[in-house]
């Protein structure tokens, strides 16, 4: 009885339907029969609900949980997504960047190779 969905309710109807199967061994009584028969259906009662119910429950959060990691991964594509997109842009704008810092340079060649004509 070492099963997660057993209670002590359930250990307890256990015992007395075990404890009345004891009584009924070698001895042909109806009425102690009659008793036992509706503790073994009160604890097979008790024990199947118990079960059931546990069962459902752990059902349900793997559905629970199944339903979070895919929230989860959605989520990460979502931040991956953007990820790409924000580095793109900075790469355009590393581009552009770039390309100014490359005409500023030519354009100061330019002036200083100019100045070195005037001068000669």
């Amino acid at each position: 009885m070492s099963k997660p969905w057993v209670t002590d309710e359930i250990k307890a109807a256990h015992e007395k339907k075990v404890e009345l199967a004891n009584k009924l061994k070698g001895n042909k009584n109806d009425e102690l029969f009659a008793e036992f028969k509706v503790k073994r259906d009160e604890f097979v009662k008790l024990y199947d609900a118990a079960r059931t119910e546990y069962n459902k429950n752990k059902a349900n959060e793997k559905k629970t949980q199944a339903e979070n990691d895919k929230q989860t991964d959605e989520k990460s594509e979502t931040k991956t997504e953007s990820d790409a997109t924000a580095a793109n842009t900075n790469d355009g704008d590393s581009a552009a960047t770039e390309t100014q810092n490359e005409n500023a340079n030519e354009n100061e060649n330019a002036a200083n190779d100019a100045s070195v004509a005037a001068t000669s």
